[in-house]
């Protein structure tokens, strides 16, 4: 915020050359509006210029959490399951509304106060030793896994060198001990 405060003095030299020249060249009263417009255009074209491939891949279409994994049939299928348990889940934004609809707890949501979860849910999803996922359900005392194949794999560190958990748990072939 205050790098952009050495910017003011050039804008506002390179604004009054413009109205100058602006001035100079048409004809009043035609002059005030076209330096205005100039004025407009130093101001905020750069900021509408920057923002248009933000806009881009904001507008662009692509499936959302919700419309791959919708949560209202997870929520009714897990409260058909009598006894409360906590789960893991890959979907890190359902967090809070599994623990509103359901009697189920969760490793982890999105909130910063939780940075064990967070760990715990990064060495589970993203383990390639089973034993390291294996350590993480028995200390967490997990009873059920969720997973959403319709989520970015990258979140949880596909690529590696081994396949991860979660890489085989999207091609539907998880350890015998899950």
């Amino acid at each position: 915020a205050h790098a952009s405060l050495f910017a003011a003095i050039p804008l506002a030299m390179l604004l009054g050359h413009g109205f100058e020249r602006i001035r100079a060249q048409v004809a009043p009263p035609w002059g005030a509006g076209a330096a205005s417009l100039f004025a407009i255009g130093v101001l905020l074209g750069p900021a509408a210029l920057g923002t248009l491939p933000v806009w881009k891949a904001m507008t662009a279409a692509r499936p959302t959490t919700e419309s791959a994994c919708p949560l209202e049939p997870i929520a009714q299928a897990l409260n058909r399951i009598e006894a409360p348990r906590i789960i893991l889940s890959n979907l890190a934004d359902f967090g809070p509304p599994l623990l509103y609809r359901t009697r189920h707890a969760v490793v982890w949501t999105l909130y910063h106060r939780n940075a064990q979860g967070l760990k715990d849910e990064l060495a589970f999803w993203s383990a390639t030793d089973e034993a390291q996922a294996r350590a993480v359900v028995a200390r967490r005392g997990v009873g059920l896994v969720l997973v959403c194949r319709g989520i970015d794999p990258l979140y949880w560190r596909t690529g590696l060198a081994s396949e991860t958990l979660h890489e085989r748990l999207l091609k539907g072939s998880p350890p015998e001990w899950l």
